[in-house]
């Protein structure tokens, strides 16, 4: 349709691996984890694309593919539209299941995920090298140190916001229903 955004092979690979878990354990449908999971992948198959055309082309990111500043730049917008429609879409199961909703969740991730590619290169060159020299898996190890202290700092920081996080109280599955309704109904036409 007019209105369909996305990945369409994503969205056919995610559908076909969600019906073969269905298929293996039916059961999985009323997993919170399952449900989340599938919801977050639907949101990434159906939004991030446009999104992260949409930011790039309001903050101007230049497509070329040569220099790294592009290709940095695109680097950060696309981890911010994965996170934000990841989000985004997982919010009405969130407030169902744990009757709450981290305002401060959204800006916290993208801040702490600055630091994330960072501090998994890090911990993997240290345990690399670490099994041949501690002396020289050393730097490493402070490298990753730090930016998992970054990466806790913001989240202690972000928690500490009195309004950080809105109870939502027993949410109905009418209401469930009707977010991921309109969404669905958003995508169709």
């Amino acid at each position: 349709s007019s209105g369909y955004y996305g990945d369409r092979l994503s969205w056919r690979v995610g559908r076909w691996a969600a019906s073969v878990m269905v298929a293996v354990e039916p059961r999985v449908l009323f997993s919170v984890s399952f449900q989340l999971s599938f919801a977050a992948m639907t949101g990434i198959a159906l939004f991030y694309e446009p999104l992260s055309s949409k930011i790039q082309a309001e903050l101007g990111v230049s497509q070329e593919r040569e220099s790294l500043f592009p290709v940095l730049s695109r680097f950060i917008v696309d981890s911010m539209a994965v996170t934000i429609v990841a989000t985004l879409a997982t919010l009405p199961l969130a407030g169902f299941y744990f009757e709450q909703v981290s305002l401060v969740g959204l800006p916290a991730t993208v801040l702490a995920m600055l630091a994330l590619p960072v501090a998994l290169v890090s911990n993997a060159l240290t345990a690399s090298i670490g099994l041949f020299s501690d002396t020289f898996a050393q730097p490493f190890g402070w490298v990753a140190g730090s930016s998992a202290a970054y990466i806790l700092k913001v989240a202690s920081v972000a928690s500490r916001f009195p309004w950080a996080v809105w109870e939502t109280g027993g949410v109905s599955y009418y209401w469930v229903a009707a977010c991921y309704g309109a969404a669905a109904m958003f995508v169709l036409l």
